[in-house]
């Protein structure tokens, strides 16, 4: 940087020693290479610096060197050796040229204090640079990253204090950190930061374009100042906006096309005026633009002052915020947007209870780089940053060990235990270990989504039981053997007290499975022993999609155990995976937004049982648990590969200090879906796009929202089958009818609704009333949970058929032995002329004997004989059926 004198750290003293005194060797077969290669930078005692290169054969060498990465760089020597020593070095960039037969042939990549230090792909921009340069490198990394979902690549833009053209335009692709290295966001003021969702446009539903943001993961833009009038962020889970001072209004959609964030904290939007015409009147009106949420389904703001806030989806949470209108005077500062549940979807808590914002790389205007770690706030409101003071802790560059990817767990490990805090620059760190932290107050800070992969089925990381550990800015990856855990912070049942001085985990991400055709493998991802950790903005997925993903694959049982007490979390998301999302052991702990969807490759709902019950709840609170709450819980069901229910999305002890408010349960296709949303509260959500929504729960009692009879889907004659044969009575309703056998008669019934088979029980009773004795009973069923309606059938109980087991027939008479019938009465013969045994041809007679005589006579020679049991009940009979009839010749 220009104007800028460094202190070195130690472990660039000791690469420049060993850098000047090593002999470098020309690349092997180089006598047609031209290109610079291995370019390094190494800062003297005597405050010069010295650069070195690959040698290569025959020719020399031209140094350039620019006041930053991407100024004007002038020629300020030559050197015929592999090597150059500039003694009046004041924090610039250098690159080198060579040089033969009278040609000089391309510039090198550059080299410098911040790249040696940061690595390359940490850019760091200062407002001296040409801002097409700037623009140019932008650009070029937003091709490799706009659709990158899976790539390798991982960067840091990070802008020094200044003020750059209000031309400059980011566009943020995946695995990109965008930020201002400023105390405040105000000392960085740029043009616009921009997050589209064009790479995976597609239709809607209804045929409209679709600027589909649902997989804009792993990307963040934070401690800056944007001047553009409008800008757009458009993005899902993994993301983080936090610490911006946006002049303007927020979209957080793209044109409307689908979202599924997000998380916005520590930030200010001020929001514009704007007129436009009254169709009916003519008149010009003025109105305001703020955060627009737009079609993004979920959101956490937190720490948020907004003149406003328009959209409602699926379960928007505000804690701490402000908003307050730009038009009117005197307007009220207000907790959130106006509306409640069920709505609007905005769940409003007044004040943060306890919050540490992210640490974050600085660089004054001597060009010294440190960490600023921000106080913890406790019953927060608005911002932590806009006042005469900004309170937290500056720790110097030299407390550090900035790691590359390469590096090895052993080695960091080594520079922890000696007392170091550690930067992860941008990259993959592949480790057969995991880096383990023991040191109170240690800060572990990842730049552009620097990425822990574990090689041997080891851990990613381990925190032991010790205060004010802080771990921002880390994606956690399953690697292909089986891991336990990727990250354990604490020990098991320690009773330590934390409260002072809590562990906080910020915008740490982790993920099984997507990126490699190698599965990835975790039994957990994330288990938390210690006590009152502080947990801002989580994404932990198991991969619905990408590469290796199936459910006998990229396997995980659980996203998070929580066994500690008194946890705090912000923006919980975690998905898909295989028994439980989200467990809850220990007690005080407080959920602030949570998001989760339900696995969507379950291949069977045999494989996806918990104990003594069907499927596993996604939100455990264990049945010791004396106190927790939840605010804004959001769960989904999504089953694409077999037909598959779960009993309740959230499952909780019902005590006094176990509460909930505002839960909702969406169903997002027809392939089953969610019982209940809590307990046995809360109504059924199936098909498509059905959604129950809770107010409250607490100790078992549940208040639900106004359209709950609405959403519950009547159950109708129609819907329901019932086994065996039927008649319709005079008002067209069916009547079943039974034999008799001395039990309880219960007919199968079964329930389709919408092309759904419902399950008795859970959807719908069967009551049966008087299906024992022969008379007249009843089939009652009845919609219940998600269903409604009550429909009767009448079920009749007959005697059974008469059987004739012997006849004999004579010119005098007809004698019959008939078989008993179970329950009858007695029996009853009839003889006529005529095989219709129309009344006026025919002679009955009731008998409770089983041999039966018919005379013949002058007026009855010959004709048929019938016979029915019958049971008199009072006054009344009840009849079987006939029996053959017996012709007499």
């Amino acid at each position: 940087m220009n104007t800028i004198k460094k202190n070195v750290i130690s472990f660039v003293l000791v690469m420049a020693l060993v850098l000047t005194s090593v002999t470098v060797m020309p690349v092997s077969g180089a006598t047609n290479v031209t290109t610079i290669s291995n370019l390094k930078f190494a800062k003297n005692d005597d405050g010069s610096c010295t650069i070195t290169w690959n040698k290569l054969d025959g020719g020399s060498y031209n140094i350039y060197k620019a006041s930053s990465r991407f100024a004007k760089y002038e020629k300020v020597g030559t050197s015929s050796d592999s090597s150059y020593n500039d003694k009046d070095y004041n924090g610039e960039y250098y690159k080198v040229s060579f040089v033969k037969d009278g040609k000089e042939y391309t510039l090198s990549n550059p080299t410098s204090y911040e790249i040696e230090t940061f690595g390359y792909n940490t850019a760091i921009f200062e407002d001296t640079d040409n801002t097409t340069e700037v623009q140019k490198y932008i650009d070029n990394v937003y091709k490799t990253t706009e659709a990158g979902q899976f790539i390798s690549d991982r960067y840091a833009m990070m802008f020094a204090p200044g003020t750059y053209s209000d031309n400059l335009n980011v566009n943020v692709g995946f695995y990109t950190q965008v930020a201002g290295m400023g105390i405040s966001p105000k000392d960085t003021t740029l043009g616009n930061i921009t997050c589209k969702a064009e790479w995976m446009k597609g239709k809607k539903y209804d045929g409209s374009v679709n600027y589909n943001a649902l997989c804009n993961f792993w990307r963040s833009v934070e401690n800056l100042t944007t001047t553009n009038q409008t800008t757009m962020w458009a993005v899902s889970q993994a993301t983080s906006m936090r610490r911006m001072n946006i002049k303007g209004n927020l979209n957080l959609h793209h044109e409307g096309g689908y979202a599924s964030g997000g998380f916005l904290a520590d930030s200010k939007i001020a929001g514009r005026k704007y007129t436009y015409k009254d169709r009916k009147t003519g008149k010009d009106v003025v109105a305001e633009a703020g955060v627009a949420g737009g079609s993004q389904q979920q959101w956490l703001s937190r720490n948020v002052e907004m003149n406003k806030w328009d959209g409602s989806v699926w379960n928007y949470v505000f804690v701490g915020c402000e908003v307050k209108p730009l038009l009117g005077t005197n307007a009220e500062v207000k907790n959130g947007p106006d509306g409640e549940w069920p709505y609007l979807a905005y769940t409003k808590v007044t004040k943060t209870p306890e919050v540490q914002e992210k640490p974050f790389l600085t660089v004054d205007k001597n060009g010294e780089y440190r960490v600023f770690v921000p106080e913890l706030r406790k019953d927060a409101t608005g911002v932590s940053w806009d006042g005469d003071e900004i309170k937290g802790e500056t720790i110097s560059l030299d407390k550090f060990y900035v790691a590359k990817p390469g590096d090895t767990a052993a080695k960091i490990n080594a520079e922890i235990k000696d007392g170091k805090n550690l930067i992860l620059t941008p990259g993959i760190y592949e480790i057969s270990e995991p880096i383990t932290i023991t040191n109170e107050n240690t800060v572990v800070l990842g730049l552009g989504y620097a990425t822990l992969k574990p090689t041997k089925g080891n851990q990613c990381m381990t925190i032991a039981d010790v205060k004010g550990v802080k771990v921002a800015g880390v994606l956690f990856d399953a690697g292909r053997n089986k891991s336990s855990t990727l990250l354990t912070v604490g020990t098991e049942k320690n009773t330590n007290d934390n409260s002072d001085n809590p562990i906080c985990l910020i915008d740490t991400f982790y993920r099984v499975g997507g990126a490699d055709s190698t599965p990835g493998k975790t039994t957990n991802c994330v288990v938390i022993n210690s006590n009152n950790v502080i947990g801002d903005n989580f994404w932990i997925w198991r991969a619905d999609h990408g590469a290796g993903v199936a459910w006998d694959k990229n396997t995980a049982d659980t996203g998070v155990i929580f066994n500690g007490d008194n946890i705090t979390t912000y923006g919980l998301m975690v998905e898909h995976f295989q028994k439980y999302q989200t467990v809850w052991n220990g007690n005080g702990g407080k959920c602030y937004m949570y998001q989760s969807e339900l696995p969507y490759d379950i291949t069977s709902q045999s494989v996806w049982n918990a104990p003594g019950t069907y499927g596993y709840a996604d939100y455990k609170v264990n049945s010791n648990v004396t106190s927790h709450e939840g605010y804004g819980i959001g769960i989904y069901s999504c089953y694409q590969k077999a037909q598959c229910y779960l009993k309740s999305a959230v499952e909780c002890p019902n005590t006094a200090n176990v509460k909930f408010t505002n839960v909702c349960t969406y169903s997002l296709v027809g392939n089953g879906g969610i019982d209940y949303a809590i307990n046995k509260a809360g109504y059924g959500v199936y098909g498509s796009g059905n959604m129950c929504k809770v107010l409250s729960y607490v100790n078992g009692k549940a208040q639900l929202d106004k359209t709950y009879e609405k959403a519950r889907k009547g159950i109708y004659e129609n819907h329901i089958q019932i086994s065996g044969d039927f008649d319709y009575d005079s008002n067209m309703q069916r009547v079943y009818t039974k034999t008799y056998t001395g039990k309880n008669i219960t007919p199968k019934v079964v329930v389709t609704v919408d092309g759904l088979k419902l399950r008795n029980g859970v959807d719908y009773t069967v009551k049966y009333t008087n299906n024992k004795n022969i008379g007249n009973g009843k089939i009652t069923i009845t919609g219940i949970n998600a269903y409604r309606e009550s429909t009767t059938f009448t079920l009749k109980i007959r005697p059974a058929k008469a059987k004739v087991a012997k006849k004999k027939i004579t010119k005098k008479k007809a004698t019959l032995k008939l078989s008993k019938v179970l329950g009858a009465t007695g029996y009853e013969v009839s003889y006529s002329t005529k095989s219709n045994f129309k009344k006026k041809n025919t002679v009955t007679k009731k008998t409770k004997k089983l041999k039966v005589t018919v005379k013949r006579t002058k007026k009855m020679p010959k004709g048929y004989i019938r016979v029915r049991a019958y049971k008199k009940v009072g006054k009344k009979y009840y009849y079987g059926k006939y029996s053959k009839k017996i012709r007499v010749k």
